[in-house]
């Protein structure tokens, strides 16, 4: 039971680090195409900053892209990665419950020979 309860445990872990990642894929994903309505605007139109310790610091349009363009395929493979933990995490949690049921059973055979037992030995 308390490999069974771990194994909830991490794979809550890895379900929390999934949504974390969905949430900032959807934020960059806002900012690339925030980005992408100033690319048709004149190169000095073009103006994007990057907050840094509270100052608005200026920064490159085509270092900002590619900036947000490295972010999302990070945080992508990051969600590949822990979807493929998830997947593991479960088959793992589903072993573990075939272990708990087969162990049940064998509590039962177990609990029904002795009563059988016991019934016989009255007699």
């Amino acid at each position: 039971m308390e490999e069974f309860q771990k194994s909830q445990d991490v794979l809550g872990n890895f379900i929390q680090a999934r949504e974390k990642l969905e949430t900032q894929l959807q934020e960059n994903t806002i900012v690339k195409t925030e980005l992408l309505q100033l690319k048709n605007k004149k190169v000095d139109d073009r103006k994007v900053f990057k907050l840094t310790g509270g100052v608005l610091l200026p920064v490159d349009y085509e270092e900002a892209v590619g900036n947000v363009d490295k972010r999302l395929d990070y945080i992508n493979n990051e969600i590949k990665t822990c979807e493929f933990s998830i997947k593991k995490e479960e088959e793992n949690l589903k072993e573990i419950q075939q272990k708990i049921q087969k162990m049940r059973q064998e509590q039962m055979n177990l609990l029904q020979n002795i009563q059988k037992q016991q019934q016989a030995g009255a007699k």
